[in-house]
């Protein structure tokens, strides 16, 4: 078979991917860098292989692919982590010799990738967003302690190397004992940071909507869904989710985002409502295949393979209706932060129950026709929680 697909990053969102294509004609190659990966032991994966972590590696990682172009020759790349977009993005213009590549061009892939350049954009086309600084050294860090409203986050320019740093998404700041901490350390470790006011309420209230403007420059359709519950709670990814109408509002600005940026390919919008004033707030873009992908695909919408008809075989697909009040659920995070940081939230045993008796639910690993992803990521559970060892 000459029709390949290569998934980049074998957890969540990979998994999503690699199940997007399991009735379709193309050969599956996993590329895994991470000893907690798990969706290369899918069924629907024909090879795998282990490859230079592009975080830490970047040069050897571009180097294998470059290598591996001949052999892998017209292979659609799909890049679902930060660190693999974010090295597929700076070497695009050598890697497309080989392969059909969804993710963008550097110059407008850090529009959304540094978020500084996102509050821009905000600025730029009118969006709401929280209130937002940019200190730059010790003396501005000590004007905005003077002017921001605690609580707020320290939230990461770079999210890509923050993480990879302090294996956290950010920083959240109660009182001016941490204020001084947390910037003496981003000051110390090389981290731009945005000093950003904590918009208040639940998780519920975050809403998100995933799209993909093709390669003619037409967007293929707006996929709206809403967290319920994150991974750790308030400021972390999605563990419960569910798929929700068209929300007219989140659309318009997600618009006037695309519009100003001029951004072309696969991305994700978040806005959080602002209870008040009414207002839905910018959070933030990604411009990468998502851990969310398999809720799309699960409510009919399949974005992997509508980007595959486009940049393999040039057919543009468009679609307008999906299957609503569809739960997504991610089990082992779930399960975990319900039962140890259920006070950091405000649901009741019932609530916490819905997404599991619903009949509209697909889960984001668990799958009885492909088993071996969720029982290897399960057996890694002991390290994952207590230390790598």
């Amino acid at each position: 078979m000459n029709n390949k697909v290569i998934v980049i990053g074998c957890k969540a969102g990979g998994l999503g991917v690699i199940r997007s294509f399991s009735d379709k004609p193309v050969d599956i190659i996993a590329l895994t860098y991470d000893d907690f990966d798990y969706a290369h032991k899918s069924r629907y994966v024909n090879k795998w292989f282990k490859v230079p972590h592009p975080a830490n590696d970047q040069q050897n990682f571009i180097q294998l692919l470059l290598e591996k172009g001949p052999e892998w020759n017209n292979a659609m790349i799909f890049d679902t982590e930060d660190d693999v977009a974010v090295a597929i993005s700076k070497y695009k213009s050598e890697l497309t010799k080989y392969y059909k590549i969804v993710t963008a061009n550097w110059d407008m892939m850090k529009t959304f990738m540094e978020k500084k350049y996102a509050w821009e954009l905000c600025l730029k086309s009118g969006v709401p967003h929280p209130s937002n600084f940019l200190p730059k050294n010790e003396e501005e860090f000590k004007k905005v302690r003077n002017e921001v409203k605690l609580p707020c986050i320290f939230k990461p320019v770079r999210g890509y190397e923050f993480v990879e740093k302090f294996k956290r998404k950010n920083f959240e700041v109660y009182t001016f004992d941490q204020y001084d901490k947390y910037s003496e350390l981003c000051l110390k470790e090389n981290q731009e940071v945005m000093v950003q006011e904590i918009v208040p309420g639940s998780d519920s209230n975050i809403f998100k909507c995933m799209t993909y403007i093709n390669s003619k420059n037409e967007i293929s359709g707006m996929f709206f869904y809403n967290k319920i519950r994150q991974n750790p709670p308030r400021f972390g990814v999605h563990r419960v989710s569910i798929s929700a109408g068209r929300n007219p509002v989140v659309e318009d600005l997600f618009r006037k985002l695309l519009n100003a940026s001029g951004y072309k390919g696969f991305c994700t919008v978040e806005f959080k409502k602002d209870l008040r004033d009414g207002l839905f707030k910018f959070i933030e873009v990604n411009v990468r295949m998502p851990r969310m992908i398999s809720i799309s695909t699960a409510a009919e919408v399949n974005f992997p393979w509508i980007i595959y008809q486009d940049l393999v075989n040039d057919e543009q697909m468009q679609f307008a209706d999906y299957k609503e009040n569809l739960y997504w659920i991610e089990i082992n995070s779930d399960i975990y932060n319900s039962l140890f940081r259920f006070y950091k939230e405000n649901f009741s045993p019932i609530e916490y129950l819905k997404p599991y008796f619903s009949k509209n639910k697909t889960f984001a690993i668990f799958d009885r026709k492909d088993i071996a992803p969720y029982t290897y990521q399960t057996s890694k559970l002991p390290r994952v929680l207590f230390g790598k060892g």
